[in-house]
């Protein structure tokens, strides 16, 4: 059960709020933006929940924000509102004492993360009271970590704009000069003039089932690994597979090998040592690969930190790859929301761990089946208003022979390949780049530096 204190300060905290919002509606910008209507949940007393929804609808009507408003409000959707004016001088009494406290911090969005925080630590001390195991009360224990983490870092705290003025120019100064590459490659050089990979930042990578978006995102990353000038410390999630599959993609895709052959038949001599000395290179490489299970957006934030701090890897340094989105384990919040919704809050969750964590986090997103065998679009993305809102660009994944096209068949052993950028906000949205894919290999590149492989003419 949750302890006394931690509810009492959560529902205090949830009165300053509505407090607020009801004394000064010039915030309620501000504060919604931060404390959208879907994670109305965090109210955990009805008559504010239920306060908090009428102040969002009208705001969103663009209407006066005010006691006698909320009150006509719950009238006109025939709610009683009969307990409202003391609802209202709790509320008051409280920003009151909050305004001559400042205990919970001062700024609406302080209050917001009470509120929010509050909510979510009961969430986790429920899950450890009713953890079955040692292991189960680890994952939890994670999702308190992540939670307690506190912003932190210069990207979070409050700054004079001349230093962040210098920064700009120092960055590109450095770019000017060849002394710091603007982001990290996506591999591909058509695709990098597009955009590049930068931290602090998310990308969605969509398609559907079978088109190459695990083996794409792990190409990046060993494009990051392996040509970069100095290799790019990476971290992988990988729900779907096992280290196993993983490793044996890597080397497929470092030795340009079949990799439906590893493990599935005796390789010739040749073949077999590229695999051992490859496994060499390979094995020296800063990547790091987590196969855990359903993981939720506070344990992947937790490993993230706990992957640099082990590994002394500084701010704006390192790519991270989810593998992939909806095989994450989503808040459903005590079953209040759809799993669109879910996935939408998580999506944002994850922008939030990467500008946290200063580093690149690559989603992978799988269309749903109403895009089959159609050129894909955003809006066959599961909430797909989240990934697209709160990634810094979306990548739409395209393979026309496996989409039935006609006149597109497989030449040896290459697929006409376009990546769709759905979103950037770098730069031109809603371009194609067209380029070549081996899916046997995971190996994406431009049309004009695409060749017969070696194990195909062996």
């Amino acid at each position: 059960m949750r302890s006394p204190n931690g509810k009492a300060e959560h529902e205090r905290a949830q009165r300053v709020l509505i407090g607020y919002l009801l004394a000064y509606p010039s915030m309620a910008t501000d504060i919604l933006e931060r404390l959208p209507r879907n994670e109305a949940c965090v109210f955990t007393i009805p008559a504010l929940r239920e306060v908090f929804e009428a102040i969002c609808d009208l705001h969103e009507r663009g209407a006066e924000i005010a006691p006698h408003v909320v009150r006509e409000e719950f009238k006109r959707k025939g709610r009683g509102a009969e307990p409202l004016p003391s609802v209202f001088v709790q509320c008051s009494d409280a920003a009151s004492d909050e305004y001559q406290t400042k205990s919970l911090g001062g700024s609406p969005l302080d209050y917001v993360s009470a509120v929010r925080g509050g909510y979510y630590l009961g969430v986790v001390q429920e899950k450890a009271e009713r953890a079955a195991s040692f292991s189960e009360f680890l994952k939890v224990a994670e999702e308190a970590i992540a939670l307690d983490a506190g912003p932190g870092g210069s990207e979070f705290s409050m700054s004079p704009i001349s230093p962040v003025l210098d920064e700009v120019i120092e960055v590109q100064e450095a770019i000017n000069e060849g002394r710091r590459e603007p982001g990290y490659s996506w591999g591909i050089p058509e695709l990098d003039e597009i955009l590049l990979l930068r931290a602090g930042k998310l990308y969605t990578v969509a398609a559907q089932r079978g088109y190459g978006k695990t083996k794409f995102l792990l190409s990046v990353l060993h494009h990051n690994l392996r040509r970069a000038k100095v290799p790019t410390p990476s971290l992988l999630f990988s729900m779907e597979m096992d280290r196993v599959e993983v490793g044996k993609m890597l080397l497929s895709r470092e030795t340009e090998i079949d990799s439906s052959l590893i493990h599935t038949k005796r390789l010739p001599s040749d073949l077999f040592d590229a695999i051992r000395l490859s496994s060499k290179a390979m094995a020296r490489v800063p990547l790091e690969i987590d196969c855990s299970p359903r993981l939720s957006v506070q344990q992947i934030a937790s490993r993230i930190r706990h992957w640099k701090l082990k590994n002394k890897i500084p701010d704006g340094s390192g790519i991270v790859g989810v593998d992939f989105l909806q095989l994450m384990d989503l808040d459903r919040q005590r079953g209040q929301v759809s799993e669109a919704t879910a996935l939408k809050n998580t999506a944002y969750m994850l922008a939030e761990t990467a500008k946290r964590h200063q580093v690149c986090i690559v989603v992978l997103a799988q269309l749903n089946k109403e895009g089959d065998g159609i050129r894909p679009t955003m809006r066959f993305i599961e909430g797909s208003n989240g990934p697209s809102q709160a990634s810094q660009a979306v990548l739409l994944l395209d393979v026309p022979r496996l989409r039935g096209e006609k006149n597109t068949q497989s030449k040896d052993g290459w697929d006409e390949f376009g990546i769709i950028v759905g979103k950037n906000r770098d730069g031109e949205s809603l371009k194609t780049v067209h380029a070549l894919a081996d899916l046997s290999i995971g190996k994406f590149a431009s049309k004009e530096i695409a060749r017969v492989l070696p194990f195909r003419s062996s």
